[in-house]
Parts: structure tokens; sequence; C-alpha cells
């Protein structure tokens, strides 16, 4: 008796999910506003600000000031949490800070001839 009920109650829970989904996909598709696509084939620019809804800077790619190139990620409170960038010397790197801009771990490679598997 028991697992008749599981079962009926199974499938009464997976058919209104499914029906909930269905209405998802379907207020998704009603609400998608397709926007004009531009092909760029090249684009030459000093700085790349991506920015959220709110005119945030989200994302940052420049160059420092010796020309190397970096690339800032940033929280809500405007503070850098993953910095990746080259310096002079030929190192890569990549910085992932906490909430006061304090770097926790970093992953760097440095420029060389020697190869070290693991």
């Amino acid at each position: 008796m028991k697992l008749v009920r599981y079962n009926r109650l199974y499938i009464i829970l997976r058919e209104l999910g499914l029906l909930i989904f269905i209405f998802l996909i379907v207020y998704i598709l009603l609400n998608l506003k397709i926007k004009n696509i531009t092909k760029i084939e090249e684009l030459e620019i000093n700085r790349l600000k991506i920015l959220d809804s709110k005119g945030n800077v989200k994302i940052l790619i420049d160059t420092d000031n010796n020309g190397d190139p970096k690339m800032c990620f940033f929280d809500d409170k405007r503070k850098i949490r993953i910095g990746i960038l080259i310096t002079p010397k030929g190192y890569a790197g990549i910085g992932l800070g906490d909430t006061e801009e304090k770097i926790r771990l970093t992953l760097s490679v440095k420029k060389t001839s020697h190869h070290r598997s693991i």
C-alpha cells in the first residue's frame, strides 16, 4: 500500500517538475532579448574594462608601467580578487586575494629551459 502511494507521489512530483521546467524554458525564451552581434576581425585598444549592470568594473585588461600584460578581476566592493600577469623577468603568475586584497595564493611559472614532470 505504501509503495503504491510513493510511486504515485513520485510520478506526480516528476510530472510537476517537468511542467515547471517547460514553463521556465518558455518564460526565458519569451523574455530573451535578441541583441545585434557585431563580428570584429581585429580590435586594438589600450585598456579593456568589463562592467556589470551598475557600471562597476568587474574585469580589467591592461598593461603595467613596463608594458607587461595584466588582468584583474574585481569583487562587488571593487577589490582585486584575482590578478594575472607576466613580469619583466618572464614570470607568468596568478594571484588570488582575499576581501582586503591580500594575496592568499599564488601560482607562478618562471621562464626557463628546464622541464620538470610531476
